[in-house]
């Protein structure tokens, strides 16, 4: 999130590159003339003081996050490991981190995530060691992306339920799998859940009444709900190399319907950590997508709120 800067103190990644215009202010400056009777004027311009971002992270959240990120890692063996907590009333960020940490005072020090070891593996190579750099200094949770799961199943129940396909009492009848052409494609209960109501759909992530709902709901409206929620698209977040997700969702003109049987339990399309709690957000706090955000304030040196 904070990301570094250079030796010129430019920033490099995170709110120092984004930001570094108003981080940096400007450098005074004296400007050396002659008049029209040949006398040398001079003006001068004060420097003026970069400005002070307050975050919306709170420290205490990114302090508890930041830690079981770590333990995680090390309990699970994952690539990476990732946590976004947002406020939905709000779509401020309380706290943002991953797994690939590293010291923004001497950011190419990798003893900080990797033994002695690992390092000296990865820095016999030179491609890998800067791969390996560049992944650290990365923000997972804005640009990087992965299959949502049955984390989406709440959306297509959302569209679902505002087109009137479906009700809160509506029940589905779930036999552990469902043949779709030449696919056969299984509900995470092999056994089959058989009559389901809609909440145990959601409860007991039955792939086989999320399917029948998107499948009612039709590839227009499926598409329609996922741009709605904001997926495929840029959220505008504060923070620098966002990824979109774009190339990576079906469209209205190539979703088959095997596409669509499996994009409503959230496989076969990617997203974004800050996509997915900003939609998410949306969807609890009674239906209002609010843009997302890093930074709560800018301060002049004086103190006095600038923006």
């Amino acid at each position: 999130v904070l990301g570094f800067v250079n030796n010129s103190a430019v920033g490099q990644c995170g709110i120092e590159k984004y930001y570094n215009d108003e981080l940096t202010g400007e450098n005074g400056r004296k400007y050396t003339y002659l008049s029209s009777d040949n006398l040398v004027e001079n003006t001068y311009r004060e420097a003026q003081n970069g400005n002070t971002i307050q975050l919306s992270i709170d420290y205490n959240i990114q302090s508890i996050a930041e830690k079981y990120v770590m333990e995680m890692l090390e309990e699970s063996g994952a690539r990476t490991v990732a946590v976004t907590i947002q406020d939905p009333d709000t779509g401020e960020f309380l706290a943002m981190a991953d797994s690939g940490i590293f010291d923004p005072n001497n950011p190419r020090d990798l003893s900080v995530r990797y033994s002695a070891e690992e390092e000296a593996k990865i820095r016999s190579d030179d491609v890998k060691a800067n791969e390996t750099l560049n992944t650290n200094w990365a923000n997972f949770c804005v640009s990087s992306s992965f299959e949502p799961g049955s984390t989406y199943k709440a959306f297509t129940v959302a569209a679902g339920l505002e087109e009137g396909i479906i009700e809160e009492d509506s029940w589905f009848y779930c036999d552990g799998s469902v043949p779709i052409r030449d696919y056969t494609i299984h509900c995470a209960n092999i056994a089959g859940h058989g009559s389901i109501p809609l909440t145990g759909a959601i409860a007991e992530s039955c792939n086989l009444a999320l399917m029948d709902i998107a499948e009612a709901e039709g590839v227009d409206a499926f598409c329609k709900y996922q741009a709605q929620f904001g997926f495929g698209s840029l959220t505008g977040i504060d923070l620098p190399n966002e990824m979109s997700c774009e190339t990576l969702l079906f469209t209205r003109e190539n979703m088959t319907d095997i596409n669509l049987a499996t994009n409503s339990f959230g496989q076969r399309f990617n997203v974004t950590m800050v996509q997915m709690s900003s939609a998410f957000s949306a969807l609890i706090n009674g239906g209002i997508y609010y843009k997302p955000y890093i930074v709560k304030g800018i301060y002049n040196s004086s103190g006095e709120l600038v923006r």
